[in-house]
């Protein structure tokens, strides 16, 4: 009568923890048929290529890019004229488009107005975004 007791208590406290699986909130979504879609942290210069981490949201204390479906982005980067330490960062809007040539056109605001500029994707994945900023000849 025990083990018939004991077994019923274990199935219940099975049943208890299997249903009680926690999202966890430090998952990232990906968007699968674009990659590039998300939040990309936390740059890296290794020669002529700038290193990204995806990131659930912007750090404060460093520059990223949000690269959303509908064209739209929110480009986080320095907050005035100085980029001498401690730099303070805020979220600018913008746009960005992808080329035929694979460059990504990327037009947004910025402390002292707008700008525009082109990035060529080297390679994004799961986990990271390299790219080289473009300079254009006019």
């Amino acid at each position: 009568m025990k083990k018939i007791h004991y077994f019923r208590i274990a199935l219940v406290v099975l049943i208890l923890f299997s249903g009680c699986n926690k999202t966890d909130e430090t998952t990232i979504a990906i968007d699968y048929s674009n990659l590039l879609l998300g939040v990309w942290v936390n740059s890296q210069y290794a020669d002529t290529a700038i290193y990204m981490t995806r990131s659930q949201n912007f750090i404060d204390t460093c520059d990223g890019y949000e690269f959303k479906a509908d064209g739209t982005l929110i480009r986080r980067a320095n907050s005035g004229d100085c980029a001498t330490p401690p730099i303070a960062y805020t979220n600018y809007s913008g746009s960005w488009m992808q080329m035929p040539d694979k460059t990504l056109f990327i037009e947004t605001e910025y402390w002292g107005g707008s700008t525009s500029f082109s990035l060529e994707i080297i390679k994004v994945d799961e986990t990271k975004l390299i790219y080289r900023q473009v300079i254009s000849r006019r």
